[in-house]
């Protein structure tokens, strides 16, 4: 797998390597340390807390706003987990009182899956800075920083996405079945669930059926971090072992899928911001979207069902 090095990718190794901070100046991280952060990072940052109204009310970062999952679903499907359109991720946003001139710092408390998806989302609809906090609210606990219980709230205000700027990072059932039918190999579908729900062994809640997309491998989100220690991101060295595997270089495609596009939008980050790869596409209806629908798929025998 080949690594091209440039300015933010040295700032990044800097980052995961030996929390260094690195120049700003030069492009603006997708990725903060704790120890890159003001003693008052809200005074710098528009600060998200991405978890449950209940545990934030148990404790958050001084300052932070709160959104969970189901604030930003498309509610107008059979199943959960659909990205919210353009139209009401703007009015989520104006809710929340954030203009397109705040820089947006998102966390959650497992390893960023949660707020990787906002991230992704926000970069999608072309939100032009936001980044997320490495290790999340477990790496401000341990850095010895203050927790605060206040509920905070901005003034509400009417936001509109740049014109300019989105991500063209999601990929459709049909864009992604018409792949599938067209006999090309120059592709990578990765299902970033766990290896049970990739054999069809579990069924998670929400989707119809237990199965995986066809010529989909597997590799769990969670094997990019440091999951039963300090959640944080792995070095670039051990990131760029670990996805190895898929052989792929960094201008091949690479589809990402998980059950409803939030670990698959962890495993995008770690693809494009920590890796380097340049075509990335995230399946946001992922298994759930799928198995509510009459597409082809291995079942837990390995078999092939057509529908």
């Amino acid at each position: 797998m080949y690594w091209r090095i440039n300015v933010f990718m040295l700032a990044l190794l800097l980052v995961l390597s030996c929390g260094e901070k690195p120049d700003r100046s030069q492009e603006d991280l997708a990725l903060f340390e704790i120890s890159q952060l003001p003693d008052l990072p809200q005074e710098e940052f528009v600060i998200i807390d991405f978890r449950k109204p209940e545990a934030y009310a148990i404790g958050h970062i001084p300052g932070a706003l709160n959104l969970w999952r189901s604030d930003i679903e498309d509610r107008s499907y059979a199943y959960r987990g659909m990205l919210a359109g353009k139209e009401e991720m703007e009015a989520i946003l104006g809710n929340l009182g954030i203009s397109n001139q705040d820089k947006l710092l998102l966390y959650d408390e497992d390893g960023l899956p949660g707020a990787a998806r906002l991230w992704w989302a926000l970069k999608h609809y072309g939100f032009p800075d936001v980044s997320l906090l490495n290790g999340g609210l477990q790496a401000w606990k341990e850095a010895g920083r203050p927790m605060d219980t206040k509920v905070v709230s901005r003034v509400a205000s009417t936001y509109t996405f740049p014109k300019t700027g989105g991500w063209d990072n999601l990929i459709t059932k049909e864009e992604l079945l018409k792949l599938l039918k067209s006999g090309q190999e120059d592709y990578v579908i990765l299902d970033a669930r766990s290896r049970e729900e990739f054999l069809g062994i579990k069924l998670k809640s929400g989707a119809a059926k237990a199965g995986r997309i066809p010529n989909s491998v597997n590799m769990d989100w969670s094997a990019a971090i440091n999951h039963k220690g300090n959640k944080k991101f792995k070095s670039l060295s051990e990131l760029e072992r670990i996805f190895a595997f898929l052989g792929a270089e960094q201008s091949d495609k690479i589809i990402v899928y998980c059950h409803s596009g939030v670990r698959s939008s962890h495993t995008y980050f770690v693809l494009t911001e920590l890796l380097g790869y340049k075509n990335v596409w995230n399946y946001d209806g992922s298994w759930t979207e799928w198995s509510h629908n009459t597409l082809p798929y291995i079942d837990n025998t390995n078999m092939l069902v057509k529908n």
